[in-house]
């Protein structure tokens, strides 16, 4: 799991920058750098699932052809869903971060669009 954490970094990493939150903070490079660092770690993900037995104990339906969308998705979605738990806490708790534009909504929207992108 330590791979696909690290990789789900770069599948959520636009949610962490500055821009995604103040336009007038958007650079191009950092943008285009985002692009690629995604592109490059669902490179290595379908590398590690199209060539390596990473899966558990088959279900019924379950094969090793859709393993990445069993352990792969359902590990990213989980992984959003506690940053968004994690955002929503520290809304609750008072706690703002350095980006004063990245309210929850605007974080949960990103957090989507991540996902869904």
């Amino acid at each position: 799991m330590d791979v696909l954490t690290f990789l789900n970094y770069f599948e959520l990493s636009n949610t962490f920058t500055r821009w995604q939150y103040d336009s007038s903070r958007h650079r191009i490079e950092e943008c285009l750098r985002a692009i690629t660092n995604r592109q490059r770690a669902r490179e290595v993900r379908a590398h590690i699932f199209g060539n390596f037995s990473v899966y558990e104990t088959p279900g019924d339906g379950d094969t090793v052809t859709n393993a990445d969308q069993i352990i792969g998705d359902q590990y990213l979605a989980q992984q959003a869903r506690a940053l968004v738990c994690y955002k929503e806490l520290a809304v609750k708790s008072g706690v703002e971060g350095e980006e004063v534009d990245c309210t929850l909504e605007r974080f949960t929207s990103a957090i989507h669009g991540a996902i869904e992108g």
